[in-house]
């Protein structure tokens, strides 16, 4: 029998209530404050740390809902506009923050989301399409309903918030979804919604509702005279267009707050950024002899935000005690597989639940591995509630994102990561893109620009296999060439970013 979900107070403003690292453990804490608050707002110190929880939190509990709230990908008050994708996945969680029934149960975003302000939440009332199986369908009116909400008419669709007309097709891939769709009409009903690869232009699902959300926060009301220009930077003026512009926090007053040890750093930095942004605009405009935009009502001031921060705040998530709830990293053993059993059965008989978990082809030998060194075979989770209700000295399995393990003192439950056991190119999640290596205050993604502390500037390309089992970083530099870096000089290496 599940156990029941109880409430607890809120923690102080100031105390810690998560785990910053593993990712894992911070996953499990928020979903235990989650219980607390409608919804849970988590505020990361890096953007992309989103994804890696999301895709953990809706691995260890599907039933859960969660949100990711990304800030714009451009610098304040700059010439560029924010990529579509950005503006259509921020404008799909604002209108789902309107509907008081069906709130999500944690959004994910970071400091510069929350400090910048959006359009009021009317906004978003009537500023989606919804297309059915078996509607009436106008091509003509469909598509110029879309370009209403900031879409372009393109030759191919193959990025968000593009939309074409061919035959008795519409193509358009929704600012907010991961692929595009197609919509098969017979010039009077809509008869097929197919999402496909912008690649291969094969169909991948078909479905009976396709939602689409704004690809631009300014939505304008249908018959405006105002036309709007792509790619101008138009939406830095977006106090011209709201008057009454609100926050986030303001859409969800009940919600909490949880921060992670670093973001308010990543404020201060934001702040001065806002500032220079201003400065440069400003001076720019009077070197042309264009007015100021209004666009200094778009972001709050420190005063403001840190009063609205601290009012919603229910603790923080920090790096404390991480060493006393890690789990061995049983592949820098000389023996590895004799100390994971050896771990393995002490957690057993110290009447530990044991979670098994890891992407699905390296959880497969880890469970295989376990039922070995146990003589059992090894059960199926459904979710982290069905972990916890489980009986002391259960050994389960349940396939989810998580590259490091760690214990949940309290609850009595451990949790061991198939990259414990078999090292981090078990850390591979589906799609075969690599989890985050963590690198100090940061986390190192493939692909990310870093900086070698002998030899500057360069590509961090993933992990590889050295001597004796040790795995090392692969840095590509200018004219290609590689240098392979040993996981335990890490520390020489840090991301490149803009602070």
């Amino acid at each position: 029998m599940a156990k029941r979900r109880t409430r607890t107070s809120p923690a102080a403003a100031d105390a810690v209530v998560a785990p910053l690292v593993p990712t894992g453990a911070l996953a499990v804490a928020l979903l235990g404050l989650e219980r607390t608050a409608a919804p849970l707002i988590h505020m990361a110190r890096e953007a992309h740390r989103l994804e890696a929880v999301a895709e953990i939190l809706r691995s260890l509990a599907p039933h859960r809902s969660v949100a990711i709230f990304p800030e714009w990908d451009c610098l304040p008050f700059d010439r560029a506009s924010p990529s579509r994708g950005v503006m259509g996945a921020r404008t799909g969680v604002l209108r789902w923050l309107t509907d008081t029934k069906n709130l999500p149960d944690l959004v994910l975003t970071t400091a510069p989301a929350l400090i910048q302000r959006v359009a009021p939440p009317g906004t978003w009332a009537g500023a989606h399409l919804e297309v059915r199986v078996g509607d009436a369908i106008d091509a003509d009116a469909f598509t110029a309903a879309l370009q209403r909400l900031g879409y372009i008419v393109d030759d191919r669709v193959d990025e968000p918030g593009e939309v074409a007309r061919r035959g008795r097709t519409v193509e358009v891939f929704p600012a907010a979804a991961p692929r595009p769709c197609r919509i098969e009409h017979d010039d009077a009903r809509v008869t097929a919604i197919r999402s496909y690869d912008p690649v291969t232009q094969r169909s991948i699902a078909e479905v009976d509702v396709l939602v689409i959300d704004p690809a631009t926060e300014i939505v304008l009301p249908p018959g405006s005279e105002t036309r709007l220009k792509p790619f101008t930077g138009q939406e830095h003026d977006l106090p011209r267009f709201y008057p009454d512009l609100v926050t986030l926090l303001d859409y969800v007053p009940q919600a909490g707050l949880v921060v992670e040890e670093g973001a308010e750093e990543r404020e201060a930095a934001f702040f001065e950024q806002i500032a220079d942004g201003r400065d440069a605009a400003r001076a720019g405009n009077a070197k042309a002899n264009r007015p100021n935009p209004t666009g200094s009502g778009l972001y709050l001031d420190p005063q403001t935000w840190h009063a609205l921060r601290d009012a919603h705040r229910r603790g923080t998530a920090a790096a404390i005690d991480a060493e006393a709830i890690a789990m061995p990293v049983f592949a820098r053993k000389g023996r590895p597989a004799a100390a994971f059993a050896e771990a393995l059965r002490a957690r057993v008989e110290a009447g530990d639940r044991i979670l098994l978990t890891g992407p699905a082809e390296p959880l497969a030998r880890l469970v295989a591995q376990a039922g070995r060194v146990l003589g059992r075979k090894i059960k199926p989770a459904s979710d982290w509630e069905s972990a916890l209700a489980a009986r002391p000295g259960t050994v389960m399995a349940l396939e989810a994102p998580i590259d490091a393990g760690f214990r949940v003192p309290d609850q009595g439950i451990s949790v061991i990561a198939a990259a414990d056991l078999f090292g981090s190119r078990a850390a591979t999640v589906a799609g075969g893109r690599a989890t985050a290596l963590p690198m100090g205050e940061v986390d190192l993604r493939v692909g990310d620009v870093a900086v070698d502390r002998d030899n500057g500037l360069c590509v961090f390309e993933g992990l590889e296999p050295i001597a004796d089992g040790e795995d090392a970083l692969r840095l590509r530099f200018a004219n290609d060439a590689i240098l392979m870096v040993p996981v335990s000089q890490a520390d020489r290496i840090w991301r490149y970013g803009s602070e």
